[in-house]
């Protein structure tokens, strides 16, 4: 994993404590912790604080981009900051109002 922002540290130990817990995260799982930190990276962080148009600016939907891969976003964030707050982080928002669902797009056809 290399991690390149402001949060590479906390990044490193997020996924070492994902695993501890027995989740796989595997190389397709830390893809989306890989893109947030360059999203981080790229937006020049100075201080450890994700402040809350960092994280709706994350969050808005490309264009071309599906459902799913919104999801995926929004999970790797959710998930994230959620671990920034539970080890005392301050200055890390965080909204659960957002309620993005994944859609199956495989429709079965029976002959």
């Amino acid at each position: 994993m290399n991690f390149i922002s402001i949060f590479k540290n906390e990044f490193d130990e997020f996924v070492k404590y994902k695993k501890s817990m027995g989740y796989d995260y595997n190389k397709k799982t830390i893809y989306w912790y890989d893109k947030l930190d360059k999203y981080f990276n790229d937006n020049n962080l100075d201080k450890k604080e994700i402040s809350e148009e960092l994280y709706n600016n994350w969050l808005m939907k490309r264009e071309n981009e599906s459902n799913n891969t919104h999801a995926l976003r929004y999970t790797a964030v959710r998930q994230f900051c959620t671990y920034l707050i539970q080890n005392n982080y301050k200055n890390v928002y965080y909204s659960d109002e957002y309620n993005i669902k994944y859609k199956k797009e495989f429709i079965p056809h029976i002959y």
